[in-house]
């Protein structure tokens, strides 16, 4: 009997070194399997719910982009996008924390927008999500994450986006809900249930589905008592990138990968708030491929004259009440030069996307 307890305890001891590794590992993101009601995956497990649900929903009300909705007293919401992914993640679309699909799987994230003005949390028990295909097939209990708007200079998007997470009182916040779903799956509707309520959102895989707000070039773009920004241009770049002011002398940006270019973006930015903060923290920056692949972009302020770039990491913060001028890079490889671009900026939890078709 000793030997077999041994032998147990050495297992979960096996287990618990593999969890900690993977929790502690700084260069990989921590990637977590999981079934659509949040279960961790054994090998032979199928997370697909079969049951025929299609008379299910009959009650449910149509939840539209544009239009807020009330969960309960003083906690209200905005549908903000529907998007689909084989991973689970934090609305800015980059997080060294996200959930995976299993193979041939995806999820289709509904994610909305929740002003918590009560006097208590709201926690993920406050909803639940099942999506039905069109033949009537449920994919049953999906999974719940909620993350904190921030506009803070102590953003950290690792602990402000997970399944247990909460939205304070006073704040607000997204609320992720997440339904695993064949690869291939292209039309359905997503049930969600808040407060009780239940909402059906149409799922069109072709369709886009999201309250952005489309950008022009020149345009500012304000959030008051946050900041703002306008964009004046953009353009590839094969070997440096210029600062906007070239006409003198000055530092550029060399893109050291030769098979790869950068999408240089120009922009100013101005911090309305009363503290210092990151450019990455005010304002953040992705570039979306129609083949699914994410370029997160990286920020570089420059000097005030315009005439080169600011020491990265000793000066990529912006004073309170300050407008500077920045650029956002956006490296990929060559073969994505010629092919049309979704540039999407996020700032205090609002969407801005701009179509590039070089």
């Amino acid at each position: 009997m000793r030997k077999k307890h041994s032998f147990i305890f050495l297992l979960i001891m096996m287990f618990a070194i593999t969890v900690i590794l993977g929790a502690c590992s700084e260069k990989e993101p921590k990637s977590i399997t999981v079934t659509a009601d949040g279960r961790i995956l054994e090998e032979n497990e199928d997370g697909e719910d079969t049951k025929d649900q299609s008379e299910k929903y009959t009650d449910s009300q149509l939840m539209e982009i544009g239009k807020e909705y009330s969960a309960k007293e003083n906690v209200s919401f905005e549908l903000f996008k529907v998007s689909s992914s084989e991973a689970f993640t934090s609305y800015l679309g980059y997080t060294t924390i996200y959930y995976k699909a299993r193979e041939g799987q995806k999820y289709i994230d509904t994610i909305l927008s929740l002003k918590n003005n009560s006097n208590s949390e709201i926690g993920p028990d406050l909803f639940s999500v099942d999506f039905v295909d069109d033949n009537g097939k449920s994919y049953g209990q999906g999974t719940i994450a909620l993350e904190n708007n921030t506009n803070t200079s102590t953003f950290n998007i690792d602990t402000d986006w997970g399944l247990k997470h909460t939205i304070a009182p006073s704040a607000e916040g997204k609320v992720h809900l997440g339904s695993t779903v064949p690869l291939e799956t292209k039309n359905g509707n997503i049930y969600a249930t808040i407060g009780g309520t239940t909402y059906k959102i149409p799922y069109d895989s072709s369709k886009n589905i999201s309250a952005a707000q489309e950008l022009t070039l020149g345009e500012t773009y304000k959030i008051d008592g946050c900041g703002s920004f306008t964009i004046s241009k953009m353009m590839y770049a094969e070997s440096q990138i210029l600062p906007s002011n070239s006409t003198g002398t000055g530092s550029v940006l060399t893109i050291k990968e030769s098979e790869n270019i950068a999408l240089a973006v120009y922009l100013n930015l101005t911090n309305e708030l009363a503290e210092k903060i990151s450019v990455r923290s005010l304002l953040w920056g992705n570039a979306y491929f129609s083949d699914g692949n994410l370029y997160a972009g990286t920020d570089f302020l420059e000097n005030q004259s315009g005439t080169g770039f600011a020491q990265r990491f000793i000066s990529n913060s912006i004073e309170s009440s300050e407008t500077s001028s920045a650029v956002y890079v956006f490296e990929m490889p060559k073969e994505y030069m010629n092919k049309p671009v979704t540039l999407c900026f996020y700032m205090n939890g609002k969407e801005y996307t701009y179509s590039y078709n070089p």
